[in-house]
């Protein structure tokens, strides 16, 4: 609360203020999902925040916009907008990608999913392209900048097993190193093709500690946060790493703020590393708001849900009989 006995100010002005800050605080937090038609959209918000959308394996569930609005004990909102799949058909899509750029520079978090298990990039770098265009030079910014890339259903790159380490009840799974490879890899990829040409319309946000008193080429900054004007390449952290290791949680941030994300919904698999990076983005009372809806719980998968995923049977033709079926463990 301000001490308002050492504000020169009126009480009309007082109210005004304690007004904006409350309306700021009570204000829904946004949230909206972006992608191709079956990349998982819905999933990946379940998984997020422990919800139950509709998903549908066969046929596209989201026709049009739909707001889901989830209340926090203390009567905070969070806003979902799901949003229709692009790549039913062009004319479809046309509509869709009209309320994709509105509800973008709305949104206080907007996330473009990719399908992991795919190379091609033509069509949502096509996508973007529409969404920009017509847009004034500082709204592409806002927009690019706000934009978190998902390779989502990370758990189809199946070159190795998936780790399941069993707790109790529940388990964590993890890639093998050669599966985070490639994974590492396919993020690279989309990054270069999706984001990089957009570099010099791309701002990275985060958060400092109070200081942050560096004078570099591209940086600047202000009481609470520190800005990157451009595409962090991975040489370039570990060179400010080195030169200025005070600020190395700050300069990772920025890095991985234009980072292709990857993860698995199914598997709860890296999550935590998507929710860093959003964090990372919105600014501090927006954070405040989305702090009331982070799932303490977003990394396990209970034991009897886990156990059903493998749809392998190792069945021997010569003695008639199944040698190993994971969902009997």
């Amino acid at each position: 609360m301000l001490d308002w006995k050492k504000q020169s100010i009126s009480s009309k002005q007082q109210e005004e203020i304690q007004s904006r800050i409350n309306a700021a605080l009570n204000k829904p937090f946004v949230v909206v999902v972006m992608g191709q038609t079956g990349v998982g959209k819905s999933s990946l918000i379940n998984a997020l925040f422990g919800i139950k959308l509709k998903t549908n394996d066969i046929q596209p569930e989201t026709k049009v916009p739909e707001k889901h609005i989830e209340k926090s004990g203390d009567g905070y909102e969070l806003w979902f907008w799901d949003m229709p799949g692009i790549g039913e058909s062009s004319s479809a899509d046309a509509e869709y990608l009209n309320n994709y750029r509105q509800k973008i520079l709305e949104a206080d978090v907007a996330l473009w999913l990719c399908h992991a298990d795919s190379r091609s990039v033509t069509f949502d770098l096509e996508a973007i392209q529409k969404i920009l265009y017509h847009l004034p030079e500082r709204e592409q910014s806002i927009l690019l900048s706000k934009l978190t890339f998902v390779l989502s259903k990370a758990d189809l790159i199946t070159p190795e097993p998936w780790i399941l380490y069993k707790k109790g009840h529940n388990v964590i799974f993890d890639a093998t190193e050669v599966t985070e490879k490639l994974l590492d890899a396919k993020a690279a990829y989309f990054k270069d093709s999706l984001i990089t040409p957009y570099k010099d319309k791309f701002v990275s946000k985060t958060f400092h500690d109070g200081i942050f008193d560096l004078k570099l080429e591209n940086f600047t900054s202000d009481k609470y946060f520190v800005y990157y004007s451009g595409v962090m390449s991975l040489s370039t952290l570990n060179r400010l790493k080195k030169d200025y290791p005070r600020y190395t949680g700050i300069f990772i941030r920025l890095y991985e703020n234009s980072d292709v994300i990857y993860c698995s919904s199914r598997f709860r698999y890296n999550l935590a590393k998507l929710m860093s990076v959003i964090v990372n983005k919105i600014s501090g009372e927006a954070s405040l708001r989305f702090g009331k809806f982070i799932s303490k719980d977003m990394n396990n998968v209970s034991w009897d849900k886990a156990r059903n995923f493998s749809n392998i049977v190792a069945y021997d033709a010569q003695k008639d009989e199944i040698i190993f079926e994971l969902s009997k463990m």
